[in-house]
């Protein structure tokens, strides 16, 4: 069985969603999918400068706007528990999947195409669009973004010293 990739589906969500900071959560929660934070980290991150009533109130409609925005069937789940909060993949992504690893898996496959450059594209530009929301998560932004060009430099690398070896046999 192939894996489909989640990552068209994250786009489409990602871009049916209206509010930032709704967007900045599930853009934050699709970074480590199929893994959970806490409520309480995620609030701290998204409304560090919000009364803390407030501030869960806001949390408790991002989630309804991205259960709202996100296309019936497209394999993503929005899963909240009490103090938990994580975006899963369909039942045949098991374990963690980041956009780490998403990112290099494209670099290195194949089947590079337009598509799939494009798609590496429009997600790192989350990380400029959402900038502004608050400081905690300009930082984390900064951080991410600046780890996935790491892994794409990285991918590249590999490709390049890969095809050295194979024009030197």
């Amino acid at each position: 069985m192939t894996d489909v990739s989640p990552f068209p589906a994250l786009l489409e969500t990602l871009s049916a969603i209206r509010s930032r900071k709704a967007k900045a959560l599930c853009f934050f929660l699709a970074n480590d999918f199929n893994t959970s934070h806490r409520a309480e980290k995620v609030v701290d991150l998204l409304w560090q400068d919000a009364e803390a009533t407030r501030a869960a109130a806001s949390y408790r409609q991002a989630v309804r706007q991205i259960r709202r925005d996100m296309p019936p069937d497209c394999g993503l789940t929005l899963k909240t528990e009490i103090g938990q909060v994580s975006l899963v993949l369909s039942d045949q992504h098991t374990g963690r999947v980041t956009l780490k690893d998403h990112f290099r898996q494209t670099v290195l496959a194949q089947a590079w195409d337009a598509d799939a450059a494009s798609s590496i594209r429009e997600l790192l530009a989350y990380t400029t669009q959402l900038e502004g929301i608050s400081g905690s998560f300009d930082s984390w932004l900064a951080i991410t973004r600046s780890g996935l060009s790491a892994t794409i430099r990285t991918a590249l690398d590999e490709l390049l010293a890969g095809a050295e070896t194979s024009q030197l046999s």
